[in-house]
């Protein structure tokens, strides 16, 4: 199936399946006579006009479509239709999605629906959507009007953690700090509780005073950078970075240049032209200096960059450096991270689009 918008070239083909999908909305009301069954061609290919279409297809055919427009901050949504022989297959949240991230820059959305439309009203509230008025148009039917908030992020660039944010190393770590631990008789679960997020040579520190921590960290990088084996892209994380300009985003990670270029090419992610690790600062996180580096090689102030972070330490940093923050629940629960700005369970909930016209260079949509 293929969601895309819609042209004016459609609307005989969206007609026709809109008053098929409506049938079933007539029936309950005992009206054939609803808008969307009387309106003819020449009215919807005005609708084009000042609308934009979205449609499902599949082999060539529609069979969804749903329509918004802008007006004053709000995206009016309207006539949501899935063919019936596709209906309960996530075809209309898909096409609701979509619609939506077309208007990323909307602060609000509104639809309606009839009052009796039980299965409609049950998509949207689930979607977010929550009545705020009913109007009744005639003795069997009343019109129920529904919204939702964008939840909106304004900014001028975008960090992102690496291990747990961007791409998941967990197998790779874990099978690493077990190595290191055998040899030097050390209890692994204590490792782990402090190693995500900081410096190796930070953690060796807190874990083991006696070594040599520069030394060892040394060592234990060298074979990090040749095993990578069980790297693997976050879901979503291609997309997104693959989307934004190389100038409005960076990587921050608490690894080596070196390991960091090797996890990324071994997830198969695109390098950033602004990469900041271990070896650029004095401090790692939780320290603020990973984050302020970043911001200044993107020539962007600190309080208008957003982080994208899992880890306790990096949340800290991030805050410390005056910056926004967006915790994903990779490594830690969302109780954890609970206070610590917005709390996402995966990478793809995050939508970015140019912010044309609100002052800022981009507008993240959380869903």
């Amino acid at each position: 199936m293929i969601i895309e918008q819609a042209s004016v070239k459609d609307a005989q083909e969206i007609l026709d399946l809109q008053k098929l999908a409506y049938q079933s909305e007539a029936a309950i009301y005992n009206d054939y006579t609803i808008p969307p069954l009387t309106q003819t061609l020449e009215e919807i290919e005005a609708d084009f006009e000042r609308q934009v279409f979205v449609k499902a297809t599949v082999d060539g055919k529609i069979i969804g479509s749903v329509r918004g427009y802008l007006s004053e901050g709000t995206c009016f949504i309207g006539r949501l239709i899935v063919h019936p022989d596709f209906q309960n297959q996530g075809i209309g949240t898909r096409l609701l999605n979509e619609i939506e991230q077309i208007f990323i820059q909307a602060r609000r959305f509104e639809l309606f629906t009839g009052n009796k439309s039980e299965r409609n009203l049950y998509l949207y509230q689930k979607q977010g959507y929550k009545p705020f008025k009913t109007e009744m148009t005639a003795e069997e039917l009343g019109l129920v009007f529904l919204e939702k908030y964008n939840a909106l992020v304004e900014c001028d660039a975008i960090l992102f953690d690496l291990d747990g944010v961007l791409i998941d190393s967990r197998i790779c770590i874990v099978r690493h700090w077990r190595e290191w631990a055998h040899q030097h008789g050390l209890d692994l679960a204590a490792i782990m509780q402090v190693a995500h997020g900081l410096r190796t040579v930070e953690t060796m520190r807190l874990v083991a005073p006696h070594l040599d921590a520069e030394e060892e960290a040394e060592r234990f990088t060298e074979a990090e950078v040749v095993d990578t084996e069980g790297v693997v892209a976050i879901e979503g994380a291609s997309q997104l970075l693959n989307r934004l300009p190389q100038d409005v985003w960076a990587i921050v990670t608490s690894g080596s240049k070196e390991l960091a270029m090797a996890r990324l090419r071994q997830a198969g992610l695109p390098i950033p032209r602004t990469l900041v690790t271990a070896d650029d600062v004095k401090q790692g996180k939780p320290a603020p200096e990973p984050y302020l580096v970043a911001a200044k090689r993107l020539g962007v102030a600190a309080s208008r960059c957003v982080v994208v972070e899992d880890a306790p330490a990096g949340i800290e940093a991030a805050r410390a450096a005056g910056m926004q923050v967006i915790a994903i629940t990779m490594t830690h629960s969302r109780d954890e991270l609970l206070g610590q700005g917005w709390v996402i369970d995966r990478l793809s909930a995050l939508h970015v689009a140019a912010g044309e016209g609100r002052g800022s260079r981009l507008v993240i949509q959380i869903e």
